[in-house]
């Protein structure tokens, strides 16, 4: 028993013809560079590129070249070249196309750029040049380009987490209404300004409309919208009785998708006299 129990613990032999597939990674990339020195307009430094290669950068080594450089590709070994998008390295918020290097404090800054499926060159020229000259160095690399995700949140009170709506609040009424009298709102023109700061450009228009209304004594609210500034055509477009809160009564529209270009408000009240009315409108941009 105890021979067999020594037989298979026994460590099998593997094949050496046959061994275990093994998988080998890398995190270091292949690179391929070239370098040259840029003083005058036209001048360049190109590089041939091999299809392995998926992300170029393009930076000034030394010198104190002021001008203009553009990263182009060819997709005809050189004959013809168009301009290439890249990002700059400490500034990722946007595309850009020309490196304006502005003398020796641009030496190191680095741009980085995507390399097109098929491209057979690419170059760093100067299209417009003002002084000094530089020496400029082609890096390519086999590791693709990483994408950056850029947000651009939609408030100045920006932080991430938290979107302000932009809208306007107006404080419509804080007059007592007396009994069965009513009171009607400003009329709003909906339709909002990019600045968010007020409502009055017809190409863009307000996201909803929400209306609170409390008094001490039962009322109905009603919500109108029109097309024209209500001249000829007015419709009612809801109308809800208050309801008791603790001691007030309160009718809440609460963000109200915006079907008419203007809109107003009336609180319409009972046989009861108000002691306190107060009407309060916000419309919200986004």
């Amino acid at each position: 028993m105890m021979t067999e129990f020594l037989r298979d613990s026994l460590p099998t032999a593997v094949s050496s013809s046959n061994p275990l597939p093994v998988i080998s990674t890398s995190a270091t990339p292949t690179l391929s560079t070239n370098t040259g020195t840029i003083g005058a307009v036209n001048a360049f430094v190109s590089i041939a590129v091999a299809s392995q290669y998926k992300t170029a950068s393009m930076y000034m080594t030394d010198g104190n070249l002021s001008g203009t450089l553009t990263m182009q590709y060819s997709l005809d070994g050189g004959a013809t070249y168009f301009a290439l998008l890249g990002k700059r390295l400490d500034n990722m918020n946007g595309g850009v196309t020309d490196f304006l290097p502005t003398g020796s404090g641009s030496v190191g800054i680095s741009y980085e750029y995507p390399i097109p499926i098929s491209c057979t060159n690419l170059r760093a020229i100067c299209l417009a040049y003002t002084s000094g000259s530089s020496t400029v160095k082609i890096a390519l690399s086999t590791i693709e380009k990483q994408s950056q995700v850029l947000m651009s949140l939609s408030a100045t009170a920006n932080r991430i987490g938290f979107i302000a709506a932009s809208g306007i609040q107006y404080t419509d009424t804080t007059t007592a209404l007396s009994s069965s009298a009513t009171f009607t709102s400003t009329a709003r023109d909906l339709t909002a300004t990019v600045s968010w700061s007020m409502f009055n450009n017809s190409s863009t228009n307000a996201k909803s409309v929400s209306i609170c209304v409390v008094q001490d004594v039962a009322f109905t609210l009603q919500l109108l919208g029109s097309t024209d500034n209500f001249g000829s055509v007015s419709e009612i477009y809801r109308s809800i009785a208050a309801t008791a809160v603790g001691s007030n009564y309160v009718a809440e529209v609460d963000a109200h998708s915006c079907a008419w270009r203007y809109f107003q408000y009336k609180i319409v009240n009972g046989a009861g006299a108000a002691a306190r009315t107060r009407g309060v409108s916000k419309f919200l941009a986004n």
